[in-house]
């Protein structure tokens, strides 16, 4: 649990200092972290199995997806319908990808190719402190969670996905989650209304798990613990930003559609 909290700290503190900064620094860190996470997709889908070939593409489908249409959080259609296309391609002219490979490596990138990126755009639109309640809201249901689950948690949420996490745990990080997050509402302006807040943080506790049990059920599939042994005590990128990615499309949901 110590390795845990360390590299928990110091994350915490560089991406402050990285969302305070903005600008340049940000997207070129966010663009770091996005090809990470590509690499990370690609090693356990792929197993080696896949030409170079494939590889290359992922990595410049990503950043032409990472830098396209600025203006937007989400990333424009066309592009997910040419990197679909340039993957069906590859499964025509290699015999080593197969089309079940294909299309769960289309859909798990897209996914966090469009979080992660989402970061920097919330960011760039919308302000720090919008960034930060979206952060807190997340990283505090995981808090809450975590050590609501080591300390009270007796009951399993699903096992077979993750088997360490309890129903205990779940409503722990929901309420610390909420708690957080409204408090931002309160101190900033989030251009929203507070029952707004309140009701948007609430909802972003309850689909950031969602989206740590979907990435479990990913590792489960091809039986590993975490994505990569980056980061000490968390595993990879994809461990650490799993929720976060499934919160950033929500997130955009409710400013589209509600706001």
């Amino acid at each position: 649990m110590k390795q845990r909290i360390i590299t928990g700290l110091v994350l915490a503190a560089g991406a402050i200092a990285a969302f305070y900064t903005g600008g340049f620094v940000l997207k070129t860190i966010v663009a770091v972290i996005t090809l990470i996470a590509v690499n990370e997709i690609l090693d356990v889908i792929a197993h080696d199995k896949f030409p170079n070939a494939v590889k290359i593409v992922c990595y410049l489908a990503a950043l032409l997806m990472y830098y396209s249409d600025e203006t937007s959080i989400l990333v424009p259609s066309y592009m997910y319908l040419l990197f679909m296309l340039t993957m069906f391609i590859c499964v025509v002219l290699f015999e080593e990808m197969h089309i079940d490979d294909a299309f769960l490596l289309i859909s798990m990138m897209s996914l966090a190719v469009t979080g992660i990126r989402g970061m920097y755009t919330i960011t760039a639109q919308h302000g720090f402190a919008n960034m930060m309640f979206l952060a807190v809201a997340t990283f505090g249901c995981d808090t809450g969670a975590y050590f609501t689950g080591y300390f009270f948690g007796k009951h399993k949420l699903i096992e077979r996905l993750s088997p360490k996490k309890t129903i205990e745990g779940s409503l722990g990080g929901i309420c610390l989650g909420t708690l957080f997050a409204a408090g931002i509402g309160l101190i900033a302006d989030l251009g929203l209304p507070f029952y707004q807040v309140v009701l948007l943080a609430l909802l972003l506790t309850i689909t950031s798990q969602f989206g740590d049990l979907t990435f479990s059920a990913l590792k489960r599939r091809y039986g590993i613990k975490d994505f990569s042994d980056l980061l000490p005590g968390h595993g990879g990128v994809l461990d650490r930003v799993d929720s976060l990615i499934f919160n950033v499309v929500v997130y955009s949901v409710w400013f589209v559609f509600l706001v």
